[in-house]
């Protein structure tokens, strides 16, 4: 490519080309047997249709790492060299783990980061596989299984842990003073639910409705649970010590 002077936008030419003499101006894509440009296929795989249909995304993840077809291999050698990376930058990019999640979270949109990741794909899993592959993990990682944990992370009493490197423990993430993160309430304080809604109970007589429905639109199911959460009539909720009615 170099040689033909196929340098990307400087010379117009690279990977893609932009047919400036077709009516909509076609971008080909090349040809890296022939080096030649040709339209563009849109490849298909089984593992990205099914994933498609999976809107958790734990179980999204965990279902394209497993894929059997070339999808399925490509994630799979993509998670265990992100997943062996993150694990040698302990502590040379942060002490605790959950801080590189929080970055990718909030600096690059990442819906969960590569520790949370490879929580949700199964850690022991992931470490048969890669020794099977010969990708090697930092130390810590299989000294933290060695003493019997499973996890990077996990939920006691409604709070989140993290596996602190240093001390060899679990530690509480800390939160902000006040903050209430939903998911990692325990499965008590529910109160009421359906498909797309959720009613916890919050404590004090205050309840929280949440939903999860495709690109959170407000439907039939959702307003059900805006209903729930806002009853005219007294309801009932079972508290931690008895039962407190709201009004």
């Amino acid at each position: 490519m170099v040689e033909k002077n196929m340098l990307g936008s400087k010379t117009g030419k690279g990977f893609f080309f932009k047919d400036r003499s077709s009516p909509k101006g076609e971008i080909l894509s090349l040809d890296l047997k022939t080096l030649e440009y040709k339209p563009q296929v849109k490849p298909k795989f089984a593992t990205l249709a099914a994933a498609k249909k999976v809107d958790d995304l734990r179980e999204r993840l965990k279902l394209v790492y497993n894929g059997t077809d070339k999808a399925g291999e490509f994630y799979r050698r993509s998670f265990q060299a992100m997943f062996a990376y993150v694990s040698h930058r302990i502590p040379e990019i942060s002490d605790e783990l959950y801080k590189i999640d929080d970055g990718m979270r909030a600096g690059f949109g990442w819906e969960a980061g590569p520790f949370e990741t490879w929580d949700a794909v199964g850690l022991k899993k992931v470490m048969e596989d890669m020794s099977a592959a010969g990708v090697k993990v930092s130390p810590w990682v299989n000294e933290m299984i060695a003493a019997g944990h499973s996890s990077f992370y996990k939920v006691e009493k409604g709070q989140r842990l993290y596996y602190d490197v240093a001390s060899k423990s679990y530690k509480p993430v800390p939160r902000a003073e006040g903050l209430i993160v939903l998911s990692e309430l325990p499965e008590s304080s529910i109160v009421w639910k359906n498909s797309a809604a959720t009613v916890r109970h919050l404590g004090d007589g205050i309840l929280s409705v949440s939903w999860t429905s495709k690109m959170n639109t407000i439907g039939a199911e959702v307003i059900q649970g805006l209903q729930q959460g806002h009853r005219p009539r007294r309801a009932e909720l079972q508290r931690p010590g008895g039962v407190q009615r709201r009004r």
